[in-house]
């Protein structure tokens, strides 16, 4: 039976591959940045003297604030997708 923390998991993983390759990049971190919170929220309401899982939780929620500001760069798929509408546009 497939729990709700499994769904998240698998949509974590989905959505830092989709980061990774630079595939709709701001859209899927919109979706890590709220799955990020709610993780964070959940770890202080379970563990509220846990320093380290919290710091953690933090870091890689500001990490993905300044990668969603900064774009996915050169090198990803929006690009290339950017580069073949610009290409066949009139």
């Amino acid at each position: 039976m497939i729990s709700f923390f499994h769904v998240l998991i698998l949509i974590k993983m989905l959505c830092t591959f989709y980061v990774l390759i630079g595939f709709f990049t701001r859209i899927v971190l919109l979706v890590l940045i709220v799955l990020q919170l709610f993780l964070l929220q959940n770890i202080l309401k379970i563990h509220p003297s846990t320093f380290y899982e919290v710091e953690v939780n933090l870091m890689y929620l500001f990490i993905y604030i300044i990668i969603f500001f900064v774009g996915s760069g050169r090198y990803s798929v929006d690009r290339l997708i950017e580069k073949h509408h610009e290409k066949f546009q009139l």
